[in-house]
């Protein structure tokens, strides 16, 4: 079959990384057409959950790249693209920067071949768009940033909107007390669970003047995040601070980066994620897509990107305000029903508009229309 290649992070463990797990599930998930896939030297492909497995070009540095890899270690990557011969199609998953649309553009200049990219997470606010998009067509996962996009001049014939999609998480089959008690959190109280970023879009820090807000509420909070840069501990070190000035200390709890995320998601009453800004996240995190899956229910600030995903009350989106925020982990927290509803809706939404297989699809018939065929076969 007509083979694919996917220019991305390192598609291997740990696999904590939203752009890297959208590779992973849409390369070994394909019908039509083969996929490859970059890894580092000396690893093997990418193991399949209920797919097939993919073949893996070890190419990239064994030192691993991190979350904002370097001028070198895309050299490999960049020399490979233009000497390998066997694939139709190159298609790139990265936040759109000038350094990397640089070599991109350049690859696909000489090379002439039929080029994707995925904007897995969208361009920085001040960044020039139309400069650093070179693919044949680039896919958004959300209005907001295809908007964005259009507004910018890009042609519409070269955007296309694919949502974000994620292979559902199994259940853990641990009992949110085992989970509380494993990562040190009371068992008494409505457990509010923040997993994203500290760095960026406020909404750690709006979701603690909201719980400084439901004194009188039995409410506690775990902050879950990975630390993506050296700025991460900063941060966390000025949220601490700021739980001490809001009296909230003894109801805050930072889990940090832990392998129970999904018992985590589980065990929650309520999943925020506030933020106002998604930048270095997916449009529509995957971590929030499995919290729903999961049957949480999910809020999100009103005018994010995320908001799209309260379409048909499947989350709930909030004004980003203290007084707003809380008013909404009020209503769910002491209302079983409605996070029971709430947390069905967003399950059903899940299966509906964020399926593999449905990301799929709209790849595969991407892929199609590039290579002027009906089929990868």
């Amino acid at each position: 079959m007509t083979k694919v290649l996917y220019v991305s992070k390192p598609v291997e463990p740990p696999f904590r990384d939203g752009s890297k797990n959208l590779v992973r599930a849409l390369s070994t998930h394909l019908s039509r057409y083969d996929a490859q896939v970059l890894v580092t030297r000396g690893k093997g492909a990418p193991v399949a959950r209920g797919g097939r497995a993919v073949e893996a070009v070890d190419v990239l540095p064994p030192k691993g790249m991190g979350y904002a890899p370097r001028l070198y270690d895309h050299v490999p990557v960049f020399v490979h693209l233009l000497r390998e011969r066997e694939a139709a199609i190159h298609h790139h998953f990265f936040a759109p920067n000038p350094r990397s649309s640089f070599a991109a553009r350049l690859v696909t200049r000489l090379r002439r071949v039929p080029t994707v990219h995925t904007l897995a997470s969208a361009p920085k606010e001040d960044l020039d768009v139309r400069g650093v998009l070179f693919a044949d067509v680039n896919v958004v996962l959300s209005r907001h940033t295809e908007t964005r996009l259009l507004e910018a001049g890009v042609p519409g014939e070269r955007v296309r909107r694919i949502p974000a999609f994620i292979e559902p998480p199994t259940p853990s089959g641990v009992s949110p007390a085992e989970t509380r008690r494993a990562l040190g959190l009371p068992l008494s109280g409505a457990l509010v669970c923040f997993p994203g970023d500290l760095e960026v879009g406020g909404g750690a820090q709006l979701l603690l003047r909201a719980l400084a807000a439901l004194r009188r509420e039995e409410v506690i909070v775990a902050i879950a995040h990975r630390p993506k840069t050296p700025l991460s501990k900063r941060f966390e070190t000025d949220l601490r601070a700021m739980s001490a000035a809001l009296g909230v200390t003894p109801r805050v709890h930072f889990v940090g980066e832990t392998p129970r995320i999904h018992a985590l998601l589980e065990a929650s009453d309520v999943v925020a994620f506030p933020s106002t800004s998604l930048y270095g996240k997916t449009d529509q995190p995957l971590v929030l897509l499995e919290a729903m899956a999961l049957g949480r229910p999910v809020i999100v600030a009103e005018g994010s990107p995320a908001e799209e995903l309260a379409e048909e009350g499947a989350a709930l989106a909030v004004t980003p305000a203290p007084e707003a925020l809380a008013h909404a982990i009020r209503q769910l927290a002491s209302d079983e029903g409605r996070r029971r509803a709430l947390g069905e809706r967003g399950a059903a939404a899940v299966a509906s508009r964020h399926s593999v297989e449905g990301g799929v699809r709209a790849y595969e018939g991407l892929y199609d229309e590039l290579l002027g065929s009906s089929s990868g076969g």
